[in-house]
């Protein structure tokens, strides 16, 4: 059974997939129309937008249908919900209210709500582009269970719900119509909420009906709902604990032989105590559900979070002792899921402050992709995000003009799909060096300069695609490698592959520092050749520093030492310490502009051996954007170690950081490791 869930004017599909019937379908001009109830028609087999084939119908309710569609872009089934032409036609207060919440649904990501990717007009109709989702409805499940879910799978939902409607309120939006048919059920005991048909912004007026229809469900509207009163997020907590009732009973709070008499004990009534119906009830959930069901806003739980720590006490503990007895570990677990979870706070704040800065920076012809480097730390918290995050990356590459930039671009949004989706990656990269190959000019305007322009620009780009693709196909990226005729972005992507393959980075490297030294203009070779150093610090730090004194130009030879300080902190030490003092004292010695990036780079590397030591190098660095890239490196070591830290010297740090910066951060955060 396949269920669809649904965001913006509310659609029951519940009902819909349950009774079983058939669409109605005539054949017209040669395709196959779909109608129901004198609604707007669709073509079977259309492309709306170019982009999305419709199939067939999945549901029909109240105010529309939903049919199932596949997206051509990204070879996936989707669920497109489609405005009915009379509600539409209605008046602009219903149309705009669509429009508005098409905006909210796409705004709102986490792994518990429905993804909603895209909106827009086909025909003359609005639609909604949606996840298609695989499962059934809590409802559905619970029908299976007269007496009420086990009370460890009441406890997993509601976790989620809570969760996800943090979310959602934290963004300012109302559900309203929390019920047990608005959840799905999906494999691997996943939950997720589905149909904000009816919500909206906490400040917004109270909203109007259609026809006269009754906004929320009955058995489970609050109090203030049934007057028509002011609404905020309170209303779905109370909602909430109709549905934790009716997940531990069977029943819901409340039930009446007619709406006013429903009404009456939503508004009045003591629902009969939890644990007289089921005994085993456990006592924190019967007060939970107590609390969240008080008539007053009030006076229940002021947010979704205060709720969520009520309940993730008792299933933390559960899920540390579980691994703690399989893994042998008991000391320290509580700390690290403690650990965790501030983490992944910290995360999700930094790399949501950084999408703004990254989309206005993408839309540069002269700047490398930046929403590709969120979306890569997005995988490991919220996969929709991170898919949803690039296939905008994707649509904004495909407008590039210079096929340079657009390469590169494709090859960044690659590198982020490499761990999760193989064949994304592999047609990405093949397009990249079609690009290329093809495309000398996208464009025939004069765009002003660009790294990404002209031959340069673009074997530079094959040298990031090069870099990528060894990650998938070493020797393919290999061969890519050699057969760049540009000295430089040759000898770049034979380190972009040695960087990626570990078992092939000597032989490379040698490689590498032949084509520098023999082919590469002087002026050119310095930077080449510092991150030939860096890359042999990790496996031969004793050649590292040796090339890096090698160094001539200024302040190339410093760079270059800091760098592999950094690079073998962790293989050598000694050395790294040693390494570091030295450049320390020379950079120190400089004027105070020369010695801004030395200093830097020396920050850097004593954040992975002595983080305070780091902070007091960072006190000596003036001009913002050295002193930021120490505070990152230094802010991303104390992240492993000492989150609270972290986040204070996070406040310090001058102007916004780079995608590269806060992914960097939010990984140290997220893994507790160096990234």
């Amino acid at each position: 059974m396949v269920f669809v869930a649904t965001t913006g004017c509310r659609l029951d599909f519940q009902g819909v997939l349950a009774d079983g019937a058939p669409p109605v379908h005539r054949v017209e001009n040669g395709g196959v129309w779909s109608r129901g109830d004198g609604r707007g028609a669709v073509l079977v087999g259309a492309e709306v937008a170019g982009r999305y084939r419709l199939a067939g119908v999945l549901g029909r309710g109240g105010f529309g249908e939903v049919w199932r569609a596949t997206d051509l872009l990204r070879d996936r089934e989707v669920a497109i919900k489609f405005l009915g032409r009379e509600v539409a036609e209605a008046g602009p207060v219903w149309l705009g209210k669509f429009k508005q919440e098409a905006r909210i649904a796409v705004r709102l990501t986490h792994p518990g709500i429905t993804r909603v990717d895209d909106f827009g007009e086909y025909d003359g109709q609005w639609y909604l582009v949606m996840e298609l989702l695989h499962g059934e409805s809590v409802a559905a499940e619970l029908a299976r269970h007269a007496g009420g879910l086990p009370v460890e799978r009441v406890r997993s939902v509601t976790v989620q719900v809570v969760e996800a409607l943090a979310v959602a309120h934290a963004a300012g939006v109302v559900h309203r119509d929390l019920k047990p048919a608005n959840l799905m059920a999906l494999s691997g005991g996943r939950v997720k909420i589905c149909d904000f048909g009816i919500a909206r912004w906490h400040d917004a007026p109270t909203a109007q009906t259609l026809h006269g229809r009754q906004v929320g469900t009955p058995l489970y509207m609050s109090p203030e709902q049934w007057r028509s009163g002011d609404i905020d997020q309170r209303a779905d907590l109370y909602s909430l604990g109709c549905v934790l009732y009716a997940l531990l009973t069977g029943r819901p709070p409340f039930t009446g032989e007619s709406l006013a008499m429903l009404m009456a004990r939503h508004l009045n009534a003591d629902p009969p105590p939890l644990r007289q119906l089921r005994p085993d009830v456990p006592a924190d959930l019967e007060q939970i559900a107590q609390d969240l069901l008080a008539k007053d806003p009030a006076d229940r739980p002021a947010s979704a979070e205060a709720v969520a720590a009520r309940l993730m006490p008792q299933t933390v503990g559960r899920q540390a002792v579980a691994r703690s007895v399989t893994n042998g570990e008991h000391d320290d677990e509580g700390e690290v899921a403690a650990r965790s979870g501030m983490g992944e706070r910290v995360a999700r704040r930094l790399l949501s402050g950084a999408e703004d800065r990254a989309r206005f920076l993408d839309a540069s012809e002269h700047a490398p992709p930046e929403l590709p480097r969120l979306a890569a730390v997005w995988w490991r918290m919220d996969p929709e995000r991170a898919d949803r995050l690039l296939v905008e990356a994707e649509k904004r590459a495909a407008k590039a003009r210079v096929a340079g930039r657009r390469a590169c671009a494709l090859a960044e949004i690659a590198r982020a799909y490499t761990s999760h989706d193989r064949r994304d990656a592999e047609r990405l990269l093949n397009e990249a060096v079609a690009v290329v190959r093809h495309h000398r000019s996208l464009f025939e305007e004069d765009l002003g300069p660009s790294p990404f322009d002209g031959p340069d620009g673009q074997r530079a780009a094959l040298a990031a695609v090069a870099g990528v693709m060894a990650v998938l196909d070493p020797e393919h990226a290999e061969r890519l490698a050699r057969d760049i005729d540009l000295p430089r972005a040759q000898a770049e992507a034979l380190l972009n592959v040695a960087a990626a393959c570990p078992d092939r980075a000597g032989r490379l490297l040698e490689q590498a520092e032949t084509v520098t030294r023999g082919q590469v203009d002087g002026k050119q070779q310095g930077p080449l050749l510092v991150r030939i150093a860096v890359l042999w610090a990790a496996i031969a730090p004793e050649r590292a520093e040796r090339l890096a004194r090698g160094i001539v130009r200024v302040p190339g030879h410093r760079i270059a030492l800091a760098r592999v300080a950094a690079g073998c902190a962790e293989s050598d030490r000694e050395r790294s310490v040693r390494l570091l003092e030295e450049t320390e004292g020379s950079a120190r010695a400089l004027g105070r502009w020369q010695r801004r990036w030395p200093l830097a780079e020396v920050a850097a590397g004593w954040a992975l051996i002595d983080p305070e030591r780091a902070e007091r190098v960072a006190d000596a660095i003036s001009g913002k954007g050295n002193r930021r890239l120490a505070l990152a490196e230094i802010a991303a070591a104390y992240a492993r170690t000492e989150p609270e830290r972290a986040e204070e010297l996070m406040a310090t740090i001058p102007g916004p950081w780079s995608a590269e910066q806060t992914a960097k951060v939010a990984t140290a955060f997220l893994t507790g490791q160096r990234p």
